[in-house]
């Protein structure tokens, strides 16, 4: 079975997926990147057997004609935030002005250019009147964790999605965005109709939605969507 998912849900899938292929003897082939980026692969030809990404992609991957109608599933949503390195200052970002002064007095910030957070980080910069200010002084990719630029010594800060944030070695989640500047990101999952592997795809969608992982999202800076 073929699987491609967003990073924004990796380490939930790089926890799961060995669990599932122990217990059923089989072999999950996954590979990982933004949702843009994974939006280009499937426009250029890519196809799989499952599909996880940022809900919107979902739907429009759907109203395409690329997923099976009825089998796309609501898996768990996160918010955005911010690290540092691991014993560095955590600035306060919890109201928005708090964070205003992290941002003007930070000496480089790092943030993606495709990924979901990274767009929407550049619209909160632009709302805040920062862009141009906090843009000089960026650190950017066009997907992947972000953080590792911190642990390089690129930058200093780094706001990507909870879940790619939380638990990256050698960095510190310092805590999300403040309330008013926050966005909650639903992640889903969808068959490709073209799937040879089906019923298996289904089977693997079924166990990722199986309450007992709550725990598991919950470390991961996820929240399960249990429906």
């Amino acid at each position: 079975m073929k699987l491609i998912s967003s990073v924004g849900i990796r380490a939930i899938i790089q926890e799961l997926a060995p669990i599932y292929e122990a217990e059923n003897r089989v072999s999950i082939d996954i590979s990982y990147g933004s949702t843009a980026m994974i939006l280009d692969r499937i426009k250029a030809g890519e196809a799989a057997d499952l599909v996880i990404l940022a809900s919107p992609a979902i739907d429009e991957l759907l109203e395409q004609g690329v997923l099976l109608p009825g089998a796309c599933k609501s898996l768990a949503s996160t918010g955005v935030g911010m690290s540092c390195r691991s014993n560095t200052n955590h600035p306060n970002i919890s109201t928005v002005e708090s964070l205003r002064d992290a941002l003007v007095q930070t000496r480089s910030i790092a943030y993606t250019t495709t990924g979901v957070s990274g767009i929407y980080f550049a619209q909160v910069l632009e709302k805040m009147g920062l862009l141009d200010e906090v843009g000089a002084k960026a650190v950017t990719l066009p997907g992947g964790q972000i953080a590792s630029l911190l642990t390089d010594g690129s930058a200093d800060l780094a706001v990507q999605l909870t879940s790619e944030l939380v638990g990256f070695p050698g960095t510190e989640y310092i805590g999300p965005l403040p309330p008013e500047l926050q966005m909650e990101m639903m992640f889903s999952a969808g068959i490709f109709l073209s799937s040879t592997n089906a019923e298996a795809a289904v089977d693997f969608l079924e166990f990722l939605s199986q309450p007992q992982w709550t725990t598991i999202y919950s470390k991961n800076g996820m929240n399960q969507l249990l429906n």
